[in-house]
């Protein structure tokens, strides 16, 4: 209901605890707690659910419970950001799944005119980007610099941008062959 109960659904979050998480979200609406820089929970939780970490399948049912709870899948933090962008940005694939078959923008763009797939390339993650491509990324996209999801791996020099380029080149055609 106040501060406390907002700070203790942050810190559940935070620590991907379920339980915890579902027993606050009775006390407190998540679009009552922002966060600083206008980020929301989704923001947080794609930000701290990583594959590598132990308890990573924890942060699928809290998304879920955010979403049901009403949490805008497209709302934007103080950089442009929607969750899909945070989720793409640090691997958070379960966040990236989560969010687009809940209707998130695939193609938002931030303050700096990034989409998803942009963040994606720039990390190397070749498993969201493809399933960014795959539901419907724009691989054409231009950010501020003008540079594509393509570009910006090519400017990093990564054997990445081969695959993924490959790999649009191939999604490309079969879509003009339907």
């Amino acid at each position: 209901m106040g501060i406390y109960e907002n700070n203790r659904l942050v810190k559940a979050v935070q620590e991907k605890a379920v339980a915890e998480v579902i027993r606050l979200l009775g006390l407190v609406a998540p679009s009552d707690v922002t966060l600083e820089h206008d980020n929301t929970l989704l923001h947080l939780i794609c930000r701290i659910c990583r594959p590598a970490q132990k308890d990573y399948e924890n942060g699928r049912p809290i998304i879920e419970l955010l979403i049901k709870q009403g949490l805008d899948v497209n709302s934007v933090n103080d950089d442009g950001q929607t969750p899909l962008h945070i989720a793409a940005y640090y691997g958070c694939g379960i966040g990236v799944e989560l969010l687009v078959e809940n209707g998130a923008d695939i193609n938002a763009k931030d303050k700096w005119g990034k989409t998803p797939l942009h963040n994606a390339a720039y990390k190397h993650d070749y498993e969201i980007a493809s399933f960014l491509v795959s539901g419907g990324a724009d691989v054409n996209a231009t950010n501020n610099d003008g540079e594509t999801p393509s570009d910006t791996i090519s400017n990093y020099n990564h054997r990445m941008a081969r695959d993924l380029k490959d790999k649009m080149k191939k999604l490309l055609t079969e879509d003009d062959d339907s």
